[in-house]
């Protein structure tokens, strides 16, 4: 009888097992992805009993069958740590490795956070010219990972709510959304077009403005905010109530979207 795969893989510690045994189990793998990740043969062997023992720190962490998330993340979290120091200081090759190391796990919370109809390899490419493009701006290298997440989050939010207004317009999400089809020309090319067009009239004139300047125009909150002269708290609700204000009338006029309707993660970004 074949041993089930997930028994072959280490585990946490057992109860009463020396920790030097569980490290054991654990070295050549945390040193394996630290080698994925592009660390040298040298940077491995320094970071590998430091990624164990930054795990170790928190037993209470690794129940659970966490084990191998919190020390591909500790694994990650150290081989990032002086590549951010040594990227704030200008050091471009510095910044290329650790752009590379990031890759996949940006990827991956692209992939887990996006509609099945959002390109999350296109998003994921942005997030990663947006690290570059800030990463000078850094004030604490120690919370790198919270920073890259947070551009990640606000990324995929800004094309969802990009998406929400198009989905009520026929045509290829993605074509439109990755610039093969220019927005104005999508938005006049059709019959349902105008029936949205109709819906936005009918609303009123602060609502339409800013659907319009969100969505057709493709502003950013920062350009809308001074374009109109409002806080961007005032802002971000005003948009919420004229995104409600835009269902209510397009349903109560027979329009729906085309897929399913939008979701209270879009709707209360």
């Amino acid at each position: 009888m074949n041993t089930p795969r997930h028994q072959l893989r280490p585990s946490a510690p057992h109860h009463g097992e020396p920790l030097s045994l569980f490290e054991a189990r654990w070295r050549d793998q945390v040193h394996a992805w630290l080698r994925d990740l592009g660390a040298t043969e040298i940077e491995a062997a320094r970071l590998t009993p430091l990624t164990l023992e930054r795990a170790l720190s928190r037993p209470e962490d690794l129940a659970g069958g966490k084990v191998q998330g919190v020390l591909k993340r500790a694994a990650l979290d150290l081989f990032s740590a002086g590549l951010v120091q040594a990227a704030l200081t200008g050091d471009s090759h510095a910044t290329h490795r650790l752009l590379d190391a990031w890759q996949k796990e940006i990827l991956r919370w692209c992939r887990w956070q996006c509609p099945r109809a959002m390109n999350h390899e296109d998003i994921a490419q942005d997030v990663m010219v947006a690290v570059l493009s800030r990463l000078h701006a850094l004030r604490e290298p120690e919370r790198f990972r919270a920073w890259v997440w947070g551009i990640t989050w606000r990324s995929v939010q800004a094309r969802k709510r990009k998406a929400w207004f198009w989905r009520w317009v026929p045509g290829d999400l993605e074509r439109r959304d990755s610039g093969g089809m220019d927005p104005d020309d999508a938005y006049a090319s059709s019959e349902r077009a105008r029936a949205v067009q109709q819906v936005l009239d009918l609303m009123s004139p602060d609502h339409r403005q800013l659907l319009w300047l969100s969505y057709v125009e493709g502003q950013t909150r920062r350009e809308m905010v001074a374009l109109l002269g409002i806080p961007e708290g005032t802002l971000n609700r005003r948009l919420t109530a004229a995104r409600r204000a835009f269902e209510q009338v397009a349903r109560k006029h027979g329009l729906d979207t085309e897929s399913d309707p939008p979701t209270s993660e879009v709707l209360h970004d």
